[in-house]
């Protein structure tokens, strides 16, 4: 008497062991109505298995496709089955490669839970009978074992790996699927799966399966994408394993199926499929779990090796085949080193001398800036004493005021301050510490530190004077004293009674922070200039610069000469404030790394800091000459490794007798 199909479900479907399930497979051949789940949109159905069935729907608030399992057999539905499944999942939530459990109906008939629908659907569609091809499927075959790697890190076996349960993403990204025969590594108890992709010691009585279980799977998976179907699956086998009466008798005609034929070898006769590759499969495949690969990063060392060895292969051919392609590989390679070894050297001797630059640059803006504002807190402090403004408001009050600047003059000589000057509101100088009758009488509303504004002619001063408001730092400009120094002046109003009633002014002699930037700058080296010096700006003027080339460069240089040219804005304007190849105006035919910093008070200050390109890339350049000399020796011993291989084949073709009688065997497997 025939066997009723329903006893005999495809052999593709995960095996169903418990006496339950057998006396209900009449209920698993019949598929269910199209269900309902609340706030869903249930849309088709997907497939079905063993323990139910997959139906795509849409979630109504967000329009999201989802996947909803149905457990179809509910009266006999294993719970601890479902439970484990629905658990399975939650464990791997956090993994990529493992499809997404979004929500369980476990009160529901039939109950369900929802999962991330993926809309490039199962590994078992995209074969359908088909093969794919080697670097498709290795590629596949990496991503299962990485998501393996991941569930036993989580002591779960899958124990049910096949097409099936392999999901692609929109972007054909592998996603493992079905826990249903998932457990942990330390349950009891054994675990069937899928005929021809499970592996052999799962169908013994009583087998508790392991992570080489999963392997057997793994290895069966990768057969089928080389060849288009599993292992020992021919049609003979099918059919045998289709007409068991029973579960039990399916589970036992396999296992000896297994036991009682060759391994299986179509794989090795797929084009494309290299030895590595086969050795990998056959040893997935091996009959006995202690021949396998230990564990699954086992495997993924395998893979790796083998895409070394491919890699490597080509050039091993080139070796071979040509001595001199050798030698031209080898010196491609060297200068291919060279250049590379040159180029990150350059690259970690600029950033870290534009590093050093970039703290001395803000150090020298810091130490500046710090002593320029603690000259106009001075000066503005005995701007405010009551008793000068009083005097300077008194008529006929000169000689007065005059000893009042000597006193200033006398208690803040060692403190940077080359001068005093008082003016009334008229811009007449009343006082000039030390005294200066070219000085004292005249009138000064055209200069910057009486008016606050940049000086102007004489023959422009304004007939009214005005008087600047608050404290400040002028421009430079040049002493009349011997040596014509360089001078700042710092301004600040006198007020009586919330009237401006005339001016003080300091001058800084700016010597006193060349002195000290010279003496951190060491000595010139063979140019004139020292390897790394600083340049000071004072709102576009150019106020000091150590050694200027160019001809006619006399300090202070307006914002037009220095300032404003092409070469200083990319420094001042760069993102990082910093330039690899900066060239300085005033040294034609020299390059610079160099860095800028501003003054954190006086805004319109900054520093500049240039370290010879040159003096700074010597130990590049000492690297270069080395790597030439290395260079010479490699190509000698390049020739010497040529005429060696040349020895060695001439050997082996010329003297085969030799090797014979040796009992020698020379072999070059390409």
């Amino acid at each position: 008497m025939p066997n009723d199909p329903s006893e005999n479900p495809p052999v593709d479907h995960t095996v169903v062991q418990d006496e339950v399930e057998r006396s209900e497979s009449k209920d698993r051949s019949e598929a269910l109505p199209k269900p309902e789940v609340p706030g869903y949109d249930v849309e088709r159905r997907l497939g079905g298995g063993s323990y139910g069935e997959v139906w795509l729907a849409t979630h109504r608030n967000t329009g999201r496709k989802v996947a909803i399992k149905f457990f179809s057999r509910f009266k006999g539905l294993d719970w601890p089955l479902l439970k484990r499944e629905v658990g399975k999942l939650v464990e791997v939530l956090s993994e990529r490669r493992v499809v997404h459990l979004l929500q369980v109906g476990w009160d529901a008939e039939p109950p369900y839970y929802v999962m991330e629908y993926l809309s490039g659907g199962s590994l078992a569609d995209r074969l359908a009978g088909k093969t794919l091809p080697v670097k498709d499927a290795v590629a596949v075959f990496r991503e299962v074992s990485e998501a393996l790697v991941y569930l036993h890190g989580k002591a779960i076996l899958h124990c049910d790996l096949k097409p099936a349960n392999v999901l692609l993403d929109d972007r054909n990204q592998i996603r493992l699927a079905d826990f249903g025969q998932a457990r942990l590594s330390s349950e009891a108890g054994p675990a069937v799966g899928t005929l021809f992709y499970m592996a052999p010691e799962q169908a013994e009585p009583g087998a508790r399966p392991d992570v080489r279980s999963d392997i057997y799977s793994l290895g069966a998976l990768v057969y089928t994408m080389l060849t288009g179907r599993p292992p020992y699956a021919t049609p003979s086998a099918s059919e045998e394993l289709s007409t068991s009466r029973s579960t039990e008798e399916r589970i036992e005609r396999y296992r000896k199926l297994i036991a009682g034929s060759p391994a299986p070898m179509e794989h090795h006769r797929v084009a494309g499929v290299d030895r590595s590759l086969t050795e990998i499969v056959d040893r997935c495949l091996k009959k006995r779990p202690e021949e396998r690969f230990e564990n699954v990063p086992r495997v993924l060392e395998a893979l790796d090796v083998r895409e070394r060895q491919r890699t490597r292969r080509p050039l091993v051919v080139l070796g071979l085949l040509g001595p001199l392609t050798l030698v031209l590989a080898l010196a491609g390679v060297g200068v291919w080193a060279r250049h590379e070894a040159v180029t990150r050297a350059t690259t970690t001797v600029t950033e870290q001398t534009l590093e050093n630059a970039s703290g001395y640059a803000e150090l020298i803006a810091a130490v500046v800036d710090r002593n320029l504002s603690a000259v106009q807190r001075r000066v503005e402090r005995e701007s405010q004493q009551e008793e000068l403004a009083r005097l300077l408001a008194a008529p006929g009050s000169g000689r007065a005021l005059q000893a009042y600047l000597d006193r200033l003059y006398q208690g803040y000589r060692e403190r940077y301050l080359n001068n005093w000057v008082l003016a009334d509101a008229d811009a007449v100088v009343v006082a000039r510490a030390p005294f200066d009758e070219r000085v004292v009488g005249s009138r000064y509303a055209y200069r910057e530190w009486f008016t606050g504004e940049e000086d102007v002619p004489p023959e422009e001063a304004p007939a009214e004077a005005h008087a600047r408001s608050t404290t400040g730092v002028t421009l430079a400009f040049e002493s009349t004293a011997a040596g014509n120094p360089l001078l700042v002046s710092v301004g600040s109003p006198v007020r009586l009674a919330g009237r401006t009633v005339g001016v003080l002014a300091a001058t800084v002699h700016l010597d006193t922070f060349n002195q000290w930037l010279s003496e951190a700058e060491g000595p010139p080296n063979a140019t004139g200039c020292p390897n790394r010096f600083a340049v000071l700006l004072n709102r576009g003027q150019l106020v000091r610069h150590p050694c200027p080339t160019l001809a006619g460069a006399r300090l202070p240089l307006p914002r037009g000469a220095y300032f404003d040219l092409e070469e200083v804005r990319n420094l001042l304007d760069a993102p990082r404030s910093v330039e690899e190849t900066f060239r300085d105006p005033l040294r034609e035919g020299t390059s610079y790394l160099a860095a800028q910093a501003r003054f954190q008070d006086n805004d319109g200050w900054r520093a500049i800091v240039e370290h010879d390109r040159a003096v700074a890339m010597a130990p590049v350049t000492s690297l270069v000459d080395q790597f030439t000399t290395l260079g010479w020796i490699a190509a000698g011993a390049g020739l010497l490794l040529v005429t060696a291989l040349w020895a060695l084949l001439f050997r082996v073709t010329r003297e085969p007798s030799l090797a014979s009688r040796r009992g020698d065997l020379i072999e070059l497997d390409l």
